[in-house]
């Protein structure tokens, strides 16, 4: 009986340990791998990769605040798609980034106020997730889809 009980409560904690390992995966895939699996199936054609110069000029992100990232910015000033796929090194910056990705919204909104409609309407229908470390930005016609994209790449 007493065998019995002790063989139990083993099986409880293994059965336990290997259900609670399951629910707490660890996401750790490249930024490059997600900005794969995007633009295989989404056409930028109408955006250029951007750098670290473009990210802290037009977003004012530090890139040492970054594991790394992925940039995407219109071809044209007169265009305002663009795309942000960052990993952070500490997810303390999360707020403080986003916060910086939202004033990017709206200086381009003011910019285009008055007479970019389409511009505008295309900024008011953002989309912006994070996911433990990551933060993914999307300004576009297919905003949706790529958001959609960004999070299976996560869950993979």
């Amino acid at each position: 009986m007493r065998t019995c009980r002790k063989s139990l409560l083993i099986v409880m904690l293994i059965n336990i340990m290997f259900f609670t390992m399951g629910c707490s995966k660890n996401i750790d895939i490249s930024v490059d791998k997600i900005e794969s699996n995007i633009i295989n199936n989404i056409n930028v054609d109408n955006m250029k990769k951007g750098n670290q110069k473009s990210l802290r000029r037009l977003y004012g992100i530090n890139p040492n605040d970054l594991e790394e990232f992925s940039l995407y910015t219109p071809k044209s000033n007169m265009d305002v798609e663009e795309m942000l796929i960052l990993k952070v090194k500490n997810e303390e910056r999360i707020d403080d980034i986003k916060e910086k990705i939202e004033n990017r919204v709206d200086r381009q909104i003011t910019n285009f106020d008055g007479y970019g409609i389409k511009q505008v309407g295309l900024l008011n229908n953002y989309e912006i997730k994070t996911k433990n470390k990551y933060i993914f930005f999307v300004v576009s016609d297919k905003s949706e889809e790529i958001k959609e994209l960004f999070i299976k790449s996560i869950n993979q």
